[in-house]
């Protein structure tokens, strides 16, 4: 049925050359092609290269765009010569020819050189390109582009100075110039050290022109100078510090894009990797500063496929409208429906605003200082430990103590824009031991952020503790005791506050046969408590479940599960935290279960089947079943 499209055919020839001159130290390349791709031909794999799409690109309408929507015949035929003596003297020359019939038709020529002229090295490269893409029988679209650049450097004393410049220009035109049009220029000066040193700097001060169309042609729009300081330092026992902070000023010269003539801004940012104590103590941080401005947004909910989304819509007042707080983050069971995302929107005005950010990361290893003259190992050696600190924080322009202070956190809600923490910590027991072992950790996670409708506020606190012992060589036992404290504070939406405190207990027991067939048995125990303030209801979870695991290698992977959970909630099961509380169950049994099976092919195409299915009381029945199959590079 329908067969005649069913035939297509591709053609490519191609001759390559790379030999040294006589009697001289050039050497000569070349590399001619020429392809041809039938109306009928599509292919399953990218066989193009990434340039090829970029460089065609610059046209209005994506040349590969058009073959879905317009099938042609495709000529594409490539020219390159050059030659060569070393790194830095060269030349060559690309000509492309790309045709559509009656479609599209560009002509490119790329050249690049490379040269040194009493000690200053010259590296250039002019790009031409001209194109046609025919949207109908009588519209049709040009663009004229070029692209030029170069850079001159030279050794001065131990450092190394230069010049460089850059020209672009685009001009999409259709009876009149387009909006995609555009054009800039760009002067720099530079001044660096030798890269051989430890101590590496880079001072770089940068004037850009950019036009935009206006009146039929292109005129000035901005003006932006940058000065840019990078530096880095290694020491001869890898403690590294790199450093980079970047001013600058943009002077608007078109009004219709913002009212501010100049807008000044600052970004700077150190990286420091130490460690100390025969690298007992290893320390990550960094810090980074910034000003700007971001523009006012508000989110929404924007549906996606069932199982790629992070939120689920739940009608709490049963009159099939969306609203914003009818939306809430997937439970672990409902995550393979979850058909949501949030996206962020820009609204108008703008905000200037102070940033600032510092990530700290610490490990301490107490088992370098132990030397093994006995066969027990000491038992401070056993213990290691793993700590991160994050903080993240935009606010108002204020004082240059708040804008600078990453840990001056109490800050008014009037200042604020957005605030997040994130604190964890983890202490190993005989991690890695094959015999037993047990960690703790803390959580202690903050976020406020400014929304259009007020703060929304959110805290996770949470102590972990894990143990692991191993019953001979088939038999694992593992215990997770939690004890956590979850926050809510929207200011919008009041009646979705909520705080509780909830405490768990889930011991596993696993049972592996031959590293083939692993069984494992389950239980859970689940209680928590609302604060009295923010109506003081309470859950009480029982589960009891179990799991099969079947693997053979290079057949794929089969999974069986299936759970009973036993919930009793006195609250409002139509709220948010009824469905925080509920983890996405009801009141009373229920029962969940689970069949999967995943298996790579020798093609590098992984498949993955995947059902799970639910049933609680005065629920009817839910069942959700994936096919997936993706290509691993």
């Amino acid at each position: 049925m329908d067969d005649s499209d069913n035939q297509g055919f591709g053609l490519k020839l191609f001759q390559t050359t790379n030999k040294r001159l006589k009697d001289s130290s050039w050497l000569f390349t070349s590399d001619l092609n020429y392809e041809l791709v039938s109306d009928k031909y599509n292919y399953v794999e990218r066989y193009r290269n990434v340039e090829f799409d970029r460089k065609w690109n610059k046209v209005l309408t994506n040349p590969s765009a058009l073959a879905q929507f317009i099938p042609q015949y495709e000529h594409i035929a490539n020219a390159t010569f050059g030659l060569a003596k070393s790194p830095g003297k060269y030349v060559n020359n690309n000509t492309s020819v790309f045709y559509r019939p009656n479609s599209f038709t560009g002509f490119s020529n790329l050249t690049n050189l490379g040269a040194i002229w009493k000690k200053i090295s010259i590296v250039s490269s002019l790009e031409l390109l001209n194109s046609a893409t025919a949207l109908s029988d009588t519209s049709e679209v040009s663009n004229a582009f070029h692209s030029a650049s170069a850079t001159l450097s030279r050794p001065i004393w131990r450092l190394v100075g230069g010049l460089g410049f850059a020209d672009e220009r685009s001009a999409f035109k259709k009876d009149t110039l387009q909006l995609q049009s555009y054009s800039y220029r760009s002067y720099s000066v530079f001044i660096r050290n030798s890269d051989t040193s430890r101590l590496k700097y880079n001072l770089n001060a940068t004037q850009r022109i950019d036009d935009r169309p206006k009146n039929n042609e292109l005129a000035t729009a901005t003006i932006g100078r940058d000065i840019n300081l990078q530096s880095s330092y290694t020491s001869k026992k890898s403690q590294r510090v790199d450093f980079n902070t970047i001013y600058r000023q943009l002077q608007i010269k078109d009004t219709t894009l913002s009212t501010k003539p100049v807008e000044r801004t600052l970004q700077s940012r150190i990286e420091l990797d130490f460690h100390f104590w025969k690298k007992f103590i290893r320390s990550r941080t960094f810090y980074q500063v910034g000003t700007g401005q971001e523009q006012r947004r508000e989110f929404q909910y924007l549906q996606v496929q069932a199982g790629n989304g992070v939120y689920i819509w739940n009608d709490y007042d049963t009159n099939n409208i969306k609203t914003l707080n009818e939306f809430e983050v997937a439970s672990d069971l409902d995550r393979a429906r979850a058909d949501y995302i949030k996206i962020f929107t820009p609204v108008a005005g703008f905000i200037t605003t102070n940033s600032n950010k510092i990530s700290q990361t610490i490990e301490l290893n107490p088992a370098v200082f132990y030397t093994q003259k006995s066969s027990k190992k000491a038992v401070w050696a056993r213990f290691n430990s793993l700590t991160t600190l994050i903080l993240d924080k935009k606010i108002l322009p204020t004082s240059i103590g708040q804008f600078l202070n990453p840990i001056q956190q109490n800050l008014t809600d009037t200042n604020l824009i957005s605030n997040s923490q994130s604190f964890r910590s983890t202490l190993f027991y005989n991690r890695g031991n094959p015999r037993y072992g047990i960690d703790y950790t803390y959580i202690n996670n903050n976020s406020k952020v400014l929304l259009t409708n007020g703060f929304d506020s959110r805290s996770i606190q949470d102590n972990i503790l894990n143990t692991r012992i191993n019953i001979g060589r088939k038999l694992t036992l593992d215990t997770r005791l939690v004890q956590g404290d979850r926050l809510y504070l929207s200011q919008f939406f009041a009646d979705r506050s909520y705080q509780y405190q909830y405490y768990e207990v889930a011991p596993k027991l696993a049972l592996v046969i031959k590293n083939t067939y692993r069984f494992e048995l389950l239980t859970k125990y689940y209680k928590a408590t609302n604060k009295a303030e923010y109506g003081g209801e309470s859950s009480e979870n029982i589960e009891l479940g179990g799991t099969f695991k079947y693997t053979q290698a290079g057949k794929g992977t089969m999974n069986i599960g299936a759970k009973y959970i036993k919930v009793k909630y006195d609250g409002d099961t139509r709220s948010t935290l009824g469905y925080e509380l509920l983890r996405g169950l009801q009141n009373g049994d229920n029962t969940t279960w689970n069949v999967g099976y995943q298996r790579t092919l020798a093609n590098n195409i992984q498949v993955i089947i995947s059902y799970d299915g639910r049933k609680s009381e005065d629920a009817p029945m839910i069942h959700i079943g994936r096919l997936v199959a993706r290509y691993l590079f």
